[in-house]
């Protein structure tokens, strides 16, 4: 008889019984048989075990090289730009506007293309090109914001270079693994609200009054008041739930419903930031970040959109330093020199997936170091305070 070789413990028990039909019927040599067998079946198991935790750990090996490799150039791009700078508190317009050379061959070596106004636009085109408003600002083709819209048909579609349909002029962030979408202020509603209500958590809106009132981009608030609520063709509605005023800023919650569920999004409103410009006070920041750090975690269906009147200074800056808040916070970060390099890494990021003007001004740069080594030391400084309350 042929005995195959075991790989399961399901097996054993086959064994066990051939051994029982075809052998001799004596408990010593039967005992003896039968332990052979298991121990080989065992040892076998325990290979496939190991040889199962030696090619994922080759596979995570590999992923790893890939992920260093494909990550390579913006490091290089990163170091590039960090070295050209002499001093981050006292950055010159030379220096910051010099940091798009090496951006922009990243671009284009990348082979990253993007929507963009037409030249000769048809009449058609004209809700189209109102996403390009600001002419000088494009859209990254390879991140813009998927569509979503049951009653417009247009649910999961991804607006590409050549379809010159309507969409939202946002971007799909990953800064190392912290998620965000970026975006100008929302002015197609109806679009913007049956677009984010399934993947959006909380909207901040950096805007103030001034920003609405610009002469060049005449803006109409895209939130129902306390009273009336907002009620699209589709069936979309959104109604007003709370106001809550924070140090700062403040917290509305809506409930959006596009298909008979209420679902809840809130939206923070941070009127003191001036467009193009930095903050001399970060403080009030300090405090927004970590507020939306503790009340609005990401996880793999919901991030926060983040917008400003363009989408891209204001914007850029604040999910620079959420994103640098975060690695201080888990740990990726640990050292003035690690900030730094995250920092411009994290920028070099933003930029190919949002455009070369995020994070727009000198002021802008230096406020998020200003904010990240802040933040850095006040880390540093809890952690000391914990190990001081510790018994000795």
């Amino acid at each position: 008889m042929k005995i195959s070789t075991l790989n399961t413990t399901k097996n054993i028990a086959t064994v066990k019984e051939n051994v029982k039909k075809y052998l001799p019927i004596d408990s010593r040599i039967y005992a003896v048989i039968l332990g052979i067998f298991t121990l080989i079946g065992l040892a076998y198991i325990l290979k496939r075990r190991n040889d199962f935790k030696v090619e994922q750990i080759r596979q995570d090996k590999a992923n790893r090289e890939k992920a260093d490799a494909e990550f390579l150039p913006i490091k290089t791009t990163a170091a590039a730009m960090m070295a050209s700078i002499k001093d981050l508190e006292n950055i010159t317009d030379d220096e910051f506007y010099g940091l798009d050379q090496p951006i922009q061959k990243l671009i284009e070596d990348s082979k990253i293309k993007a929507l963009k106004r037409p030249e000769n636009p048809k009449i058609e085109e004209r809700v189209y090109c109102y996403n390009f408003r600001f002419e000088d600002i494009e859209c990254p083709e390879h991140t813009v914001l998927a569509l979503k819209g049951e009653k417009f048909g247009i649910t999961g579609k991804k607006p590409t270079i050549g379809d010159n349909s309507d969409f939202l002029h946002a971007n799909e962030m990953d800064i190392r693994g912290q998620r965000y979408i970026a975006g100008q202020y929302p002015v197609h509603r109806e679009l913007f609200w049956s677009t984010i209500k399934d993947q959006v958590n909380v909207i901040v809106d950096l805007t103030n009054d001034a920003d609405l009132r610009k002469r060049d981009t005449i803006l109409t608030s895209y939130v129902p008041d306390v009273v009336e609520p907002i009620k699209y063709p589709s069936g979309l509605t959104v109604n007003f739930k709370s106001e809550t005023v924070k140090e700062g800023f403040t917290t509305y919650k809506y409930l959006v419903n596009g298909s008979g569920v209420d679902k809840e999004i809130s939206r923070i409103h941070f009127t003191d930031w001036e467009d193009k410009q930095g903050l001399e006070d970060i403080s009030k920041l300090t405090k927004m970040i970590d507020y939306i750090l503790k009340e609005f975690p990401q996880n793999a269906n919901t991030r926060p959109f983040i917008h400003c009147r363009a989408g891209v200074g204001r914007t850029g800056t604040l999910i620079t330093c959420l994103a640098l808040a975060a690695f201080i916070n888990n740990g990726t970060v640990k050292t003035k020199d690690e900030l730094k390099t995250k920092m411009f890494e994290a920028i070099v990021e933003g930029r190919l997936q949002r455009g070369i003007t995020y994070v727009q001004t000198p002021d802008q740069l230096g406020s998020i170091w200003k904010f990240a080594n802040s933040y850095l030391d006040s880390k540093k400084s809890k952690l000391l305070t914990q190990l001081e309350k510790l018994p000795k």
